[in-house]
Formats: structure tokens, sequence, C-alpha cells
């Protein structure tokens, strides 16, 4: 396997992974050097920012609002999933309407005819050979 993991080793770390992709991370890792140093680095990272001292944050009077969190991976999944979907949305669409209508020249003269009857001050009458 050639790609490169990425997202998926920080997911790793944060226990984030099962099934299909820790099956694959468990089978892409040993092979790839890239991938394990970026691991040992985001590792190191993480083991680092652990060891700092915790601090209260100070008391600003603005109660305390619990949101969810989502893993920023999914997210992008998610994201990509629509940008497809959106895409070929708007392709269809434009497919759809950009097709060529066939319009013989008595089609149009037929419009004609009834744009000057429906309404004779809007189009102005053809001129008469004026010699």
């Amino acid at each position: 396997m050639s790609e490169h993991l990425g997202e998926l080793l920080s997911a790793h770390l944060d226990g984030e992974l099962a099934g299909d992709e820790l099956g694959m991370l468990n089978g892409h890792l040993p092979g790839c050097e890239l991938c394990q140093t970026e691991l040992a680095v985001l590792h190191g990272a993480r083991s680092a920012l652990r060891s700092l001292p915790l601090l209260e944050a100070p008391d600003l009077g603005v109660p305390e609002i619990k949101a969810p969190v989502i893993p920023l991976h999914r997210v992008r999944r998610v994201a990509a999933v629509a940008a497809v979907a959106f895409v070929a949305f708007a392709g269809l669409a434009t497919f759809q309407t950009s097709r060529p209508v066939e319009v013989s020249l008595s089609d149009v003269t037929e419009i004609q005819l009834e744009l000057q009857q429906d309404a004779p001050t809007l189009i102005p009458p053809m001129p008469a050979d004026s010699q």
C-alpha cells in the first residue's frame, strides 16, 4: 500500500479508529517509514502537550457550553462527499439545460407572425420596399 495515511495516524492516537480503518492502518504501518516517522512525531508532540501543567481558566461569568466533538477526519469526508454530490448535480443540471434545440426557419416565421398579431405595438411592421 503506497498511500499516506495522514489524518488516520492522529485518529489512531486518539483511539478513534476501528474496523476496516484500524485494519488498514495496521497493515500499512509496518511497511511505510514515512507513516512510522509521522506517528512517532505525533506521539512525541502529544506526550509533550500532556506533560504541560493544567491551568484553571479565569471565571468570566460566562456559562460553560458543552459542544459535541467531531473528529476532523470524519468531517472532511462528509465535506468531500457533499462537494462531489454538488459537482455531480451542477454538471447534470448544466448538461440538461445546454442541449441544442433544433428550430426551423418556418417555426421562427410562425412565431413572428403570432407575436405580430398578439402584440402589434411591440414589433414594428416590416417596411415595404422603399425605392
